[in-house]
């Protein structure tokens, strides 16, 4: 069934709109799918509809989680197969036009590296709900002889799958065999600029009802922007610079200090990188700095798994970097005194100048401290460590609070 598209408002922010558009129908939510572009869409929406009333919540997933098909091949799984099928080739030259050279078998592992590479193909073409076979034969005349073999070799994984009482999770999408959660009666399609095209046939094949809610007019039924997109312009700070750094560790504590320094409010600022190597730390420097970050491209565990799973490396270590992951929770606000915000900058700043790891560290960094502050004569040094101590005495409280904590659970 096609959809029902509805363009909210522009003059507020999309998710405001979107909040405001499913509370007119709180009657229908109980059995309403909402699909969203991140899990943190999904947390605030239910924090919005959590501050205007008592209602029963939609069920709010990712595009992402419709693509999770139950009781298919693991990853493990699929790539052993390739494996065992890439080992048991005896004739390289049926494969010429993947392999000009063949591979040797005498490098330990060199079926495993070409294994993953072919599932990693194979994985990319999911969303379109297609297999290896399925693209070559959309692609007449390109590189037609390699897809060919490539398909040949992909029919032999499905066997060897198949004979392990495997489905591979490929074929299964490229069947349109998706799930829905149970007691759903319409589905809503929030701001998702890019639907697979998987998911989009499966909905147009359902007689459920489906909502399109976005943001712009220009979009197909399914709320995809079109070519025409490529025609607007994006307004662009006029001045600028480029910085070298050393590690993703020194580019991320760059960001924070050319944030700080541009002085704007944190809804004008954005954050991007095409390194994952610097999304994480741009989060931890962010933090440190005690604001909050959200990289959407993480793989998060639920607030209640997160906070758990911290608080079990806590009780392990007592470490002072444990603390400071406790505290960038939600609920950390109830363990302390003040702001978390202040707890977590006062903690890093003397993780970093000290290298602090537990309480004792921290008690002897306010020692030296001390010592140095009695010893100084210059009245501006003095100034420097009066400041340093009291932050320093105000760490050792919070840690010294989380550790009494800490001995209830190991008694």
């Amino acid at each position: 069934m096609l959809p029902q598209t509805i363009c909210l408002s522009t003059d507020r922010p999309f998710l405001t709109s979107l909040v405001d558009w499913l509370w007119e129908q709180r009657g229908d939510l109980p059995g309403m799918l909402v699909l969203l572009p991140t899990a943190q869409s999904g947390r605030r929406v239910r924090q919005g509809l959590a501050e205007r009333g008592a209602v029963l919540a939609p069920t709010l997933v990712t595009t992402g989680a419709l693509l999770k098909t139950e009781g298919t091949a693991p990853q493990a799984v699929e790539v052993l197969a390739w494996t065992e099928v890439l080992e048991g080739v005896e004739t390289w030259a049926d494969y010429t036009a993947i392999f000009p050279e063949a591979p040797s078998d005498e490098e330990p592992g060199w079926a495993l590296g070409l294994a993953r590479a072919f599932f990693n193909l194979r994985r990319s073409l999911q969303e379109n709900g297609l297999s290896i076979a399925s693209a070559a034969r959309l692609l007449p005349g390109f590189e037609r002889e390699r897809w060919d073999q490539l398909a040949r070799l992909e029919e032999r994984v499905e066997g060897c799958l198949e004979s392990w009482g495997f489905q591979s999770k490929s074929s299964r999408l490229a069947e349109g065999r998706l799930e829905l959660p149970s007691r759903v009666g319409q589905v809503v399609i929030a701001g998702v600029l890019d639907l697979p095209p998987v998911v989009a046939r499966f909905l147009e094949e359902t007689p459920l009802p489906a909502v399109v809610l976005v943001p712009d007019e220009r979009v197909d039924e399914w709320g995809r922007p079109g070519l025409d997109w490529n025609a607007r312009e994006i307004p662009w700070p006029e001045s600028g610079g480029v910085f070298l750094t050393g590690d993703p560790r020194q580019q991320a504590d760059l960001a924070v200090e050319k944030v700080a320094a541009g002085g704007r409010p944190s809804a004008q600022v954005g954050l991007a990188t095409a390194d994952e190597e610097v999304a994480p730390e741009l989060v931890s420097s962010f933090e440190r700095a005690g604001w909050t970050v959200h990289d959407p491209g993480a793989s998060l565990p639920s607030g209640v798994a997160g906070w758990l799973g911290a608080w079990r490396h806590y009780l392990q270590t007592g470490g002072v970097k444990e603390v400071i992951d406790l505290l960038a929770f939600d609920q950390g606000r109830a363990l302390v005194q003040g702001p978390r915000s202040r707890q977590v900058e006062v903690l890093s700043k003397l993780l970093d100048s000290h290298l602090v790891r537990n309480l004792d560290d921290v008690r002897r960094a306010r020692e030296r401290v001390a010592e140095s502050l009695e010893m100084s004569q210059r009245e501006s040094q003095r100034s420097r460590l009066e400041f340093q101590l009291k932050e320093v005495e105000e760490a050792e409280k919070v840690i010294s609070d989380f550790e009494q904590l800490r001995k209830r659970f190991l008694v």
